[in-house]
């Protein structure tokens, strides 16, 4: 059986592929955790999401694509005991999965979503996962296209989970500086983390010259 976070789930959906020919990235890997809980994936190849859900529970590994059910998946306004939650579950074996918002006393899901598993073997996520970090070092160049989804991951995150006005960092590798993947972190959230990958571009370093 799988149950997990849909809130959680929908934020990282943010890093899922539209590309037809990689439809293995078209959906979120859920990854049980021995130490417990569940591991969400998200990458389109350019930016990626993860996610611990702590009180998530998971007997396989598999690639979930909820399409336009994603809707049914953000929690209610609300912070602390006032949260709503929402979460996805799906028996072992079964191909569609049930909705849920227990805000109130709902007795029935709010969705149904068929055929929500992907086919196929989702990539080593870890091995483009930054394993040491530098708080002084250059960033590498990033796409602004690739930097959005992340700051747009921060502001929902704040939202649902903090107050603030959704900070991030993005900091550098220690290995192959420039060159290597960049991670961010999130103010609002422990538990969710993004990888940027580099792009092969100038960028201006310090202050314009006309300055």
């Amino acid at each position: 059986m799988i149950k997990i976070d849909a809130n959680l789930f929908r934020i990282v959906s943010r890093a899922i592929s539209t590309e037809e020919t990689r439809y293995y990235l078209r959906g979120v890997f859920v990854q049980p955790r021995a130490e417990g809980g569940v591991t969400l994936v998200a990458t389109n190849g350019h930016v990626m999401l993860v996610a611990h859900d702590p009180n998530g529970e998971a007997d396989e590994s598999a690639i979930l694509g909820l399409g336009d059910n994603l809707k049914h998946c953000k929690a209610p306004k609300g912070r602390g005991e006032k949260a709503g939650r929402t979460f996805i579950e799906l028996a072992t074996g079964e191909a569609d999965a049930d909705i849920w918002n227990k805000l109130g006393d709902s007795k029935d899901p709010v969705a149904k979503a068929y055929r929500v598993r992907i086919d196929g073997t989702f990539p080593d996520w870890r091995r483009v996962t930054p394993g040491d970090v530098s708080e002084t070092g250059q960033a590498p160049a990033l796409a602004g296209v690739y930097v959005k989804p992340m700051a747009e991951t921060a502001i929902d995150l704040t939202a649902h989970y903090a107050h603030g006005a959704g900070s991030l960092r993005i900091l550098p590798s220690t290995v192959n500086g420039t060159g290597s993947p960049a991670l961010v972190r999130f103010a609002a959230s422990e538990n969710v983390f993004g990888v940027i990958m580099p792009i092969r571009a100038v960028c201006p370093a310090g202050l314009p010259a006309w300055l």
